[in-house]
Order: C-alpha cells, then structure tokens, then sequence
C-alpha cells in the first residue's frame, strides 16, 4: 500500500527513526512519525489520529515472537491489525469532504473580499475579515451605495440593535431592487454566518455586476447567471471537446478556465 501510494522512502525514514540507541523498534515512535508527515494534511489528521490511536493499542503482531504455527487467534489479530492500518492509510490519502469543503470557503472568502475591497475604496473604507467587518452593517451599506449610487440611511449605535438595523436596511434595499434572497436574515450577517455571507455576497456579484454582461443570443428574461453561464459557452466556442453545460460538471477538469484563460491572453 506504501508502495503504490509513493509514500513509502518517507515512512521508511521515520520507521528507521524509530529504533533506539540499542536497535530496538520502539512503535509509539513510528506512528508519532507516522503523523508528523501527514502533518500537511492538517484537514484529514484529526480523523486519522482516532484510528492510530487504536492501533498504538493493540498489541502489534508483529513485534510478538509467534511460533511456526500460527493459531486462530494470532491471524484473527493480524487481520485486524492489517484491516485497521488500511483504513486509516486510506482515509488520511483521500480527499477528506471538510477539507475540501474549507478549503473552497477560504477560496471563496479571498476572492470576495478583494471584490469587495475593490468597491470600498471609492467610500475610503476598506475590509480585512469578510466576516467580521460586515457584521455591523456600515461597510455593507457603503458597498451598495458604491454599487447603486445611492444614499442610504443608517444607524450610528453600536450596540446589537443598531448592527442588526442596519443590515436590514442593506437587506431591504436588496429587496427593493429585485434581488432574491434565500433564507438570509440580519441575524445571520450581524452574527458572521460564513456560508450566509458569502451567499450575501455572491447575490450582491450577481446583481451589480454580472447582470450587466452583454452576451450575443441572449434573451430579456435571463437571470444573471443564466447570463454568465452563456458568456462561458460562447468564450469556450472553437475548443474541441469542450462544452460548459453548467457550473458544477462542466468545470471539474480545470480546462474550461484554461480554455477562457487562453481565449484572454
């Protein structure tokens, strides 16, 4: 398994670091090896470290002077032993949802809070956590005034009542133009929801800016992701083998961005 996985000169490394002066296999040495170089993984050791911290256990077969003949008991013991180390091997080489799932949101939260940044300055504001700093609603506020032009009222307190205030004033005015927002309240916001946020801003992205794009063939009844989404098939129109059917599939591969980067280059 080792093997096949490329992982095995590091193992063997730290199993060779795990002898004593005198020679001696010392297993709690290994596996604390073991962890430190999956450390990378920092979002799959957690789960890992339960597993192989039932191995250190049991009593390992392998260091136990068996006879010739084996009993039942032994070979129970090293199936286990055996199916237990797969497993928690397996689980710290795959892609763990979590992880995957943080890393995406920590993408995300770069991304937009660039964007955001980028409309702030025209209101001599400026954001360093997404998640923080809209909580009281004011540089929420100014980003939609940027964005629309307009002036919109807003509370000066700073106590909960007023950041919760002013985050449905922002709320509302998103209303007012027509954006739908799904199951997205002031709470949510002024507490630093992440994902809700996030949300926020995407439907913000969508409305102001994308919804302005001009794409030959499309229709007046369009949303602005139906928009973005035929932007992308006419920037991949030419490439063989490409076809962007939709915004999950369609750009798993990583070739559709390589095809818009090449078509902008």
């Amino acid at each position: 398994l080792l093997a096949v996985s490329g992982m095995e000169p590091r193992f063997r490394n730290y199993s060779s670091d795990s002898m004593s002066s005198d020679g001696v296999f010392i297993e709690e040495l290994f596996y604390q090896g073991m962890l430190r170089s999956m450390d990378h993984r920092k979002g799959r050791v957690s789960s890992v470290f339960v597993l192989f911290q039932q191995l250190l256990s049991l009593k390992s077969f392998m260091l136990q002077s068996y006879p010739v003949t084996l009993s039942w008991s032994h070979l129970h013991e090293a199936v286990s032993y055996g199916l237990l180390w797969s497993a928690a091997f397996f689980l710290a080489t795959q892609p763990h949802p979590f992880y995957v799932s943080n890393e995406r949101d920590r993408v995300q939260k770069k991304t937009f809070t660039k964007w955001v940044n980028k409309h702030l300055m025209k209101a001599q504001r400026h954001i360093t956590d997404l998640y923080e700093d809209l909580r009281d609603g004011h540089n929420l506020i100014s980003l939609l005034e940027v964005l629309s032009g307009e002036t919109l009222p807003r509370e000066k307190g700073r106590m909960r009542f007023h950041k919760l205030q002013n985050v449905q004033i922002a709320l509302d005015f998103l209303k007012h133009r027509q954006v739908k927002l799904v199951n997205i309240r002031n709470d949510d916001i002024a507490d630093g929801n992440p994902k809700l946020t996030l949300g926020l801003i995407w439907t913000i992205i969508l409305h102001f800016q994308i919804s302005d794009i001009q794409v030959n063939g499309q229709s007046d009844d369009m949303t602005a992701k139906e928009k973005l989404l035929l932007w992308s098939q006419r920037m991949v129109e030419g490439y063989q083998g490409l076809r962007c059917d939709n915004f999950t599939t369609s750009w798993r591969d990583g070739r559709i961005f390589n095809a818009i980067i090449h078509k902008h280059r």
